[in-house]
């Protein structure tokens, strides 16, 4: 499936809705830039309106996710 990275999300309600929307597109796995807001926020949860409930999320340095994404990319 699909993975959407995000950096450095601060805000709770801008979480939520981009964890609702990228479940909408397909979405099936969430990477975070540490420094991220806490997806179990409150408030992100409720924004999310369900969606974190089916995505997995995974936080990482932006190092570590460059790594990553050296390994497993597809060429």
């Amino acid at each position: 499936g699909f993975i959407l990275l995000l950096d450095r999300i601060q805000d709770p309600g801008n979480m939520g809705t981009l964890l609702r929307t990228a479940l909408w597109y397909g979405v099936e796995h969430i990477g975070l830039v540490k420094g991220s807001v806490d997806v179990f926020n409150p408030k992100v949860v409720q924004s999310s309106m369900g969606a974190l409930a089916h995505l997995t999320c995974v936080e990482k340095t932006a190092e570590e996710w460059v790594n990553w994404s050296a390994i497993n990319s597809r060429r």
